[in-house]
């Protein structure tokens, strides 16, 4: 054993051939340079910035108790859970399909630049505008009444299996 009450100065490089058990704190002033692996079996606390120039490799869970800040791009190659809200100062770009096993609620608009598949039913609890045409491949049902306020074009044969009423004038 080697007990030393002092400052300890060395002005070489410092080899061990087995662990260095440190008791109390440690104080560098300068680099820390560690060629191969480091164990850390408590809590490390950092009170700066860490810099890294290679990849972070976390094996199991992180916690972050204050905000995440990502200056670039952020990879995920697996699943991310997501326990509470997630807000967004910038445009959501998806280059793959996106899959909701839940509700989707929009507060306000939202722009389709192509075209929208529906495999179920639409329920609307307010008024549907259409501004340009509106092209059905289908049956149209209609469960309530209808009201036109412009007129209606016909390019083909009308049937009906009820009777038509007219309030107003019809002029044929």
């Amino acid at each position: 054993d080697v007990s030393l009450n002092s400052t300890m100065h060395v002005g070489g490089v410092v080899t061990m051939d087995d662990n260095l058990l440190v008791v109390k704190d440690v104080s560098l002033n300068s680099k820390l340079f560690v060629k191969e692996d480091v164990s850390l079996n408590s809590t490390m606390h950092v009170g700066g910035v860490v810099t890294m120039d290679d990849n972070l490799l976390v094996v199991k869970d992180v916690s972050l108790n204050s905000k995440l800040f990502v200056a670039k791009d952020v990879s995920l190659n697996s699943t991310m859970h997501v326990g509470g809200v997630v807000t967004m100062d910038d445009n959501l770009l998806v280059v793959k399909d996106v899959s909701l096993n839940s509700k989707l609620f929009v507060a306000k608009d939202v722009s389709l630049n192509s075209t929208m598949h529906v495999g179920g039913v639409v329920t609307m609890d307010d008024n549907l505008l259409v501004v340009k045409d509106v092209s059905l491949n289908s049956k149209l049902f209609v469960a309530k009444d209808v009201s036109l306020n412009s007129t209606m074009h016909v390019g083909g044969v009308v049937t009906m299996d009820d009777n038509l009423l007219v309030v107003k004038d019809v002029s044929l």
